[in-house]
C-alpha cells in the first residue's frame, strides 16, 4: 500500500508502509508539482509512436539494432522525468504504450490484422527495449499473472475490436486521463493561488476555493476514492535497505519472548533482551512524529490533489518566475524570480533576472551605459597596471557626480561624455 504522509508543507511517499522505506520527498517550496505542470506529456505521445514505427519490422523479424536500447532508455527517461512517482510506477507508461502500439498498427492499414503470437512478440519485444521485463517473459499463457494479461491480451482484443470494423476508428489518446489531470491541476495552482490572476488576487485563498468550486466542479470527481487513515507511528525511519530484512528478523525473532514481557520483564532471557536493545536502537533513528494523517494513493493525481489541499490550508502563495517560467512559492508577494537553477545554467534565475534586468535598463539608459563604458576601459587599466588604482577611484567619484548631475537635468549628455574621456590625473586639475 502506497502511503503520502504529509508534514511541514510537504510529504514523503512511501510504497511500502511495512519497511517505511520513503521513495522521494516534496518539501514546502513544491517543486515536484511545479515542474510537473509544466511538462509536455503530448510530446512523449509523438516520440512513442515514432520510436514504435521505426522499431516494428526489425522487432517481429528479431534484428533490432543496438541503438534501439539508447532511443528507449531516453523515452523511459523522459516519462520518468513528469515526476518521481513514475519512478516505480510503469503502469501508466504500458497503458500508453499498449494505445500507442494499436494507433500505429491501425495507421499502417494492414489487409489482414497480426496474429496473436505475432502481436504477443512485438509486445514482448518492446517492453524487453523498455526494461520493463515483469511484463514480457517469455512463457505459456496461462502462467502469466492477471495484470501480465492485462498487458498483452487485453491489448490485442482491443487491436483486433478496432481492426475488424468497417469504419475509420479515431487513434486513442495514450495519455489521455494524464493530459486531463494535468490540465485541472494547472488551473487549479492559477485559480487558487497564482498572486497575478487578475481579479483573482484581490480575494483570499479560502474565497478564491469558493469561486473556483462554482466553475469546476467537476474537476474534484476524479480524486474521489483517496482512503484517509490515522495512524500510530509514522516510522520515517532513515536507514539502508539491507536494515529492514534485520528489523523483520528480530521481530519475528523475538515474538514469543515479548507477549508477556509487560508482565515481568526479568523473565526475559538475556539473549532476547540484546535483540530487543538492537531494536531500540533503530527506533531511536526515527522522527518524533506519534500520530499521522496517511493518504492511501492509487495514482499520481491523488497525490497531487491532496499537495494541493495542503497548500490551501497553509495559504501558499505562488507566482510564474518572470525567467524560468515555472511557479514558484512566495515569502515576498514583490519577488519576481525563483532561486532554482534552470537547466544549462551555473546560476539561480535570481541573479540572471536581475542580469537581465540591468542590461533592459541599460537600453533606456544612455547615460549610464556611456559611465559603464568607461569605468571599463579604466578598470581595465588598472588591473594591467598601466593606471594607479587611486587615480582610478578619483575618476570614479568624479564621474558618479556628472551621472547624478545629468540625471538631475543639470548637465547635458555631451558635456557628461567630455567630463568622462578627461584623463584620472588631470581630474583635480580641472576641478582647481
Amino acid at each position: 500500500m502506497a502511503v503520502a504522509v504529509f508534514h511541514e508543507g510537504g510529504y514523503d511517499f512511501v510504497e511500502d508502509t511495512r519497511k517505511w522505506e520513503i521513495k522521494f520527498k516534496e518539501d514546502k517550496q513544491h517543486n515536484l508539482l511545479f515542474h510537473y505542470v509544466e511538462k509536455d506529456i503530448l510530446r512523449i505521445t509523438e516520440l512513442l509512436e515514432g520510436f514504435i514505427s521505426k522499431r516494428m519490422d526489425s522487432i517481429l523479424l528479431r534484428t533490432e539494432p543496438i541503438e534501439s536500447l539508447t532511443e528507449s532508455k531516453e523515452l523511459m527517461e523522459m516519462f520518468e522525468s513528469l515526476h518521481p512517482y513514475y519512478r516505480n510506477n510503469a503502469n501508466v507508461f504500458v497503458a500508453a504504450f499498449k494505445d500507442c502500439l494499436n494507433n500505429v498498427l491501425l495507421r499502417a492499414n494492414t489487409v489482414k490484422p497480426l496474429s496473436k503470437e505475432r502481436y504477443k512478440r512485438l509486445f514482448n519485444g518492446f517492453m524487453k527495449l523498455f526494461g520493463l521485463t515483469g511484463y514480457m517473459e517469455c512463457k505459456p499463457v496461462d502462467e502469466y499473472s492477471d495484470f501480465e494479461k492485462e498487458c498483452w491480451e487485453v491489448s490485442y482484443d482491443d487491436y483486433i475490436l478496432r481492426a475488424d470494423r468497417d469504419y475509420l476508428v479515431e487513434a486513442i489518446d495514450p495519455f489521455k486521463k494524464e493530459i486531463k489531470n494535468q490540465k485541472i491541476i494547472k488551473r487549479m495552482l492559477f485559480w487558487i493561488f497564482d498572486v497575478s490572476a487578475p481579479i483573482l488576487r484581490e480575494l483570499t485563498i479560502v474565497k478564491r476555493v469558493w469561486l473556483y468550486d462554482r466553475f469546476f466542479q467537476d474537476d474534484y470527481e476524479q480524486f474521489k476514492g483517496t482512503k484517509i487513515t490515522k495512524n500510530l507511528s509514522s516510522s520515517t525511519i532513515y536507514v539502508q535497505t539491507a536494515a529492514y530484512s534485520d528489523i523483520d528478523y528480530l521481530c519475528n525473532k523475538l515474538g514469543n519472548y515479548l507477549k508477556d514481557f509487560h508482565k515481568n520483564p526479568e523473565d526475559i532471557p538475556t539473549a532476547a533482551l540484546n535483540d530487543l536493545y538492537s531494536l531500540a536502537q533503530y527506533a531511536k533513528m526515527q522522527t518524533d512524529s506519534a500520530i499521522y494523517d496517511g493518504y492511501e494513493i492509487d495514482d499520481l493525481h491523488h497525490l497531487l490533489f491532496y499537495e494541493i489541499l495542503t497548500m490551501v490550508e497553509l495559504n501558499v502563495a505562488i507566482k510564474k518566475c518572470k525567467n524560468c517560467g515555472v511557479y514558484f512559492t512566495l515569502n515576498n508577494l514583490n519577488a519576481e524570480y525563483c532561486n532554482r537553477i534552470p537547466q544549462g545554467e551555473k546560476k539561480t534565475c535570481q541573479v540572471l533576472g536581475a542580469r537581465r534586468k540591468y542590461k533592459e535598463k541599460l537600453k533606456d539608459d544612455y547615460p549610464q551605459e556611456t559611465y559603464n563604458r568607461f569605468y571599463n576601459k579604466y578598470s581595465q587599466r588598472v588591473r594591467t597596471g598601466v593606471m594607479e588604482k587611486a587615480d582610478f577611484e578619483t575618476w570614479k567619484n568624479f564621474a558618479k557626480e556628472g551621472l547624478g548631475k545629468v540625471r538631475a537635468g543639470e548637465l547635458d549628455i555631451k558635456t557628461f561624455e567630455g567630463r568622462l574621456e578627461i584623463e584620472p590625473k588631470k581630474i583635480n586639475i580641472c576641478n582647481e
